[in-house]
């Protein structure tokens, strides 16, 4: 297989090992990280609704591939990693899997169901996905306000080694720009790049760490205001 005939795999196994660096590099966020991804991963299905902004060539030619589930992976897993970085010691994160799928069925349930209406209201796919994730990124918000900073560095330290990712894939695999329909609004180029990918990294991602906030009950641990509060 030359590397010009898969650039979706390819790219995406360019990419492990900066994220096998970040990995070693987030210390106390380690297992938190692994977890963002894994429940990140199943996103990768939502592929198959992209077909009119994203339609890359996969192997084996299938409408949805390995590649996807290992894309959307490691967008969880780095997404979490920048989310984290500048509080990473006081972000405390419960990993308990019974209590964290159950409230992933319920995101689940409820992000199919507006899904379903906006797409039956002919939004496209990648619109619906961008309304989908202000709600959650303003739902969970609401719920616990003190993750904004959270949601900030996500949007600011991923979208931004997300693009220079990207820019450095399009230099190595010119044909990975052909993964994007010619035409489409939302892959329409901007610095080289479909503009599509600047909005997700700027909102689906922080929409996600979010998400997984909420997920696993993470908070932040100011220690100085729990010696107030036992005073």
């Amino acid at each position: 297989m030359l590397p010009g005939e898969q650039p979706y795999l390819v790219g995406n196994l360019i990419a492990l090992p900066m994220l096998a660096l970040a990995w070693l590099a987030a210390g106390p966020q380690r297992r938190a990280m692994v977890a963002s991804g894994a429940f990140c991963a199943p996103l990768g299905a939502l592929s198959i609704v992209m077909g009119d902004y994203w339609s890359p060539q996969r192997v084996g030619g299938l409408a949805l591939g390995l590649e996807d589930f290992l894309f959307s992976f490691q967008a969880g897993a780095s997404a979490w990693f920048w989310g984290s970085l500048v509080v990473r010691r006081s972000l405390v994160v419960t990993i308990a899997l019974r209590a964290m799928i159950g409230r992933l069925l319920g995101v689940a349930i409820a992000s199919a169901a507006i899904l379903s209406i906006l797409w039956a209201a002919g939004m496209s796919g990648p619109a619906a996905v961008f309304v989908l994730s202000l709600v959650i990124v303003g739902a969970v918000l609401a719920w616990r306000p003190r993750l904004w900073g959270v949601a900030a560095a996500t949007a600011l330290l991923f979208s931004g080694t997300y693009v220079l990712l990207l820019w450095g894939l399009f230099a190595l695999l010119p044909e990975l720009s052909s993964q994007w329909p010619s035409g489409a609004v939302w892959a329409t180029p901007v610095f080289g790049l479909p503009v599509g990918e600047y909005i997700w990294a700027l909102v689906g991602a922080p929409a996600h760490v979010l998400c997984f906030c909420y997920i696993a009950q993470a908070d932040l641990h100011d220690p100085a205001r729990e010696r107030q509060r036992s005073v």
